[in-house]
């Protein structure tokens, strides 16, 4: 099966706002209202991933105070599967050049997102906050990959 990353539309949000409440996603407004109205702000850029027609995957780049947070979300069903090449530069090439970031933050609350955000390169800020370079080698490492894996595809 193919992920298909896409642009979030209006169509897509009672999908995404399904998936954050299913996967308890920090800060999710109770109403769908308000959740709407805080990802249509004009400084978030969200994109979620599709097999076939089912939304799997939540990636979301906000800018808050000149700096750019990121968080992602996952169905239980595609957590252990989400961090392959072509996810990895697409959230690279995102923040770092289509939003033209030197660094992006993220907030990891357990320990096994720690490890994770640890395993690609974030440098811990205190005791939620890594960030991640653009200058660092993890990213060097995966912007120079070529698209040859053919196991997503991407529509910014």
């Amino acid at each position: 099966m193919k992920l298909s990353i896409k642009k979030v539309k209006q169509e897509h949000f009672n999908s995404v706002y399904e998936l954050l409440k299913q996967e308890d996603f920090p800060y999710l407004p109770v109403d769908k209202q308000t959740a709407f109205n805080e990802l249509n702000q004009s400084d978030n850029f969200i994109y979620a991933g599709f097999l076939e027609d089912n939304l799997v995957l939540f990636l979301c780049f906000s800018i808050r105070n000149h700096k750019l947070y990121f968080d992602i979300a996952c169905s239980k069903k595609y957590q252990r599967k989400w961090a392959n090449k072509k996810i990895l530069k697409f959230i690279f090439e995102t923040a770092f050049i289509d939003l033209n970031f030197q660094e992006f933050y993220v907030e990891s609350f357990t320990h096994k997102a720690r490890n994770v955000v640890e395993k690609f390169g974030f440098k811990k800020v205190d005791s939620c906050f890594y960030v991640l370079n653009k200058n660092s080698k993890v990213v060097n490492k995966y912007l120079q990959i070529e698209d040859k894996i053919n196991e997503t595809t991407i529509k910014k």
